[in-house]
């Protein structure tokens, strides 16, 4: 075959799948601003996974600042365990870990750079989920994204699409 048969089915090809990877970030985009703007989730997630960005020094050593969790709901939880949970009224979620079990069942927690445990008990349902990634550094990335950075990488996209 020569090259002028070729050359049009794999630009074809390659146009079907920058659409169907834009179409899935659009459609998981569309889905992530839903759930934070409409059902007001704290943590919006997709297929029960979550990215959260860390944002305090609290589990120094283990998770740095700047840092991407993600995070998934677990059937349950033990001691060992860093966990994100989210108390009555607070908007931003904590992540430590569970050093312990109180007498009714709900959790100890402590970060790792702290010194003493948390003030208030954790219970299962408050929790959001275990951490089961540590991407280091790129939550910041992740953040520039969510703010301005879609903005230039739809550009981007787009500029492209139509070279």
């Amino acid at each position: 075959m020569s090259k002028e048969k070729i050359l049009p089915g794999v630009k074809k090809a390659l146009w079907g799948i920058f659409l169907a990877i834009f179409a899935f970030v659009a459609v998981i985009a569309v889905w992530l601003t839903v759930c934070k703007l409409i059902l007001k989730s704290p943590v919006p997630s997709v297929l029960g996974y979550a990215s959260l960005t860390v944002e305090t020094g609290s589990m120094g050593g283990t998770i740095e600042i700047g840092d991407m969790i993600i995070i998934k709901k677990q059937k349950e939880y033990k001691v060992g365990d860093i966990v994100t949970y989210l108390h009555d009224g607070d908007t931003i979620p904590t992540t430590h870990r569970i050093i312990g079990y109180n007498e009714d069942g709900s959790f100890v927690t402590r970060g790792d750079s702290n010194n003493t445990k948390d003030p208030e008990p954790v219970s299962e349902e408050i929790i959001v989920g275990k951490v089961i990634k540590i991407i280091p550094n790129s939550g910041i990335f992740a953040t520039w994204l969510q703010t301005e950075g879609w903005i230039y990488i739809v550009a981007c996209l787009a500029i492209l699409g139509l070279g």
